[in-house]
């Protein structure tokens, strides 16, 4: 199979960074990025601007003029399923607040939501790692040899807000939505300088999203913020 017939399975890993609100460069610091294994699935829709279409008739009702414009795409929503109350991811995806435990070194213990008297403006980088599938086993094509390789999904600049979560006799989940927009603002190699050399040849990923095989190893999940480097 070649590389463009791969399929993709087992969502496995995503990644946040924060990035600065307006031009979209990575916010570097010491606990702007976290890494979580708590993802279900991601719904990726389009969302578009219906191009316009005009018709003109005459007095006898005929049509004398028509032109139709294609639509534009204007954004990509998102909606993210998780499976866990994990409140340093839901503050890093909402902008809502991480709440700590000043007796227990600052561990998390508690999220709060963002203020009613604010904006919703707490832009990140979200990336995902799905494998790349070659039929019954995962793909190890040329540009990863020797390493397996997995499908790098990025939305470069998203917003999200909470959706709906429903409490009950069985396992929640904490479903938050959203929409990455353009992003020309992230860094060619990402906001952690790891995307792969072709990556950041093509100039990265700063369209509302994209995807490429990637040969290195899943990122590590992380109980804490991580840092986020200066990127190149």
């Amino acid at each position: 199979m070649s590389q463009a017939d791969y399929q993709s399975i087992r969502f496995q890993r995503i990644r946040v960074s924060k990035v600065t609100s307006g031009s979209g460069a990575p916010l570097v610091g010491a606990s702007n990025g976290y890494v979580s294994n708590a993802q279900i699935q991601a719904q990726v829709s389009m969302n578009t601007t219906p191009g316009d279409d005009f018709t003109q008739t005459n007095g006898n009702g005929d049509i004398c003029a028509t032109m139709t414009d294609a639509d534009k795409l204007k954004s990509v929503g998102i909606t993210l399923d998780l499976c866990s109350a994990d409140p340093i991811l839901r503050a890093f995806l909402t902008g809502g607040t991480l709440m700590t435990d000043p007796a227990h070194s600052f561990l998390p213990v508690g999220y709060m939501a963002p203020s009613t008297a604010g904006t919703l403006d707490s832009p990140v980088c979200l990336e995902g790692w799905t494998k790349a599938w070659d039929g019954t086993a995962q793909a190890v094509p040329t540009t990863t040899t020797p390493t397996a390789a997995y499908w790098h999904w990025v939305f470069p600049y998203c917003k999200f807000v909470e959706d709906t979560t429903t409490l009950s006799n069985g396992i929640a989940t904490f479903p938050v939505k959203g929409v990455s927009t353009e992003n020309t603002g992230i860094t060619a190699n990402g906001p952690f300088n790891d995307w792969p050399l072709w990556a950041a040849q093509n100039g990265g990923i700063t369209r509302c999203y994209g995807y490429f095989l990637d040969g290195t190893t899943l990122p590590t999940v992380t109980d804490a913020r991580i840092a986020v480097p200066a990127g190149s």
